[in-house]
């Protein structure tokens, strides 16, 4: 699995899914559909950091909350609405600050 930025619990808050134990020891409680979950996160940073031309890791005072709420955001559409994913304008007013542009 990939190193994600973005805690996972903040996602699944956000996601408002069900909690089960996973069966460890000691017993945590995860979403049954952890692995898919964390593969919308990976994908939804690997967005991000397109737009921003630099991985989330690298922000020098941390991830700015924009971001990451972008990154929650993004997951949020595509765990809802799989088949035909639309990202909100919101989500392009989140990263807007951070954005690099290029044009050619």
């Amino acid at each position: 699995m990939a190193e994600i930025s973005i805690a996972e619990a903040d996602v699944w808050d956000a996601l408002q899914v069900d909690l089960a134990e996973d069966g460890s020891s000691p017993p945590q409680l995860v979403p049954v559909d952890r692995a898919f979950i964390r593969t919308l996160i990976e994908a939804a940073e690997e967005r991000i950091e397109g737009y921003v031309d630099q991985e989330l890791s690298e922000f020098e005072d941390g991830i700015p909350s924009s971001i990451q709420r972008a990154v929650i955001l993004d997951v949020l559409v595509h765990y809802r609405n799989r088949l035909a994913p639309e990202m909100p304008d919101e989500y392009f007013a989140l990263i807007a600050n951070h954005r690099v542009w290029g044009f050619g």
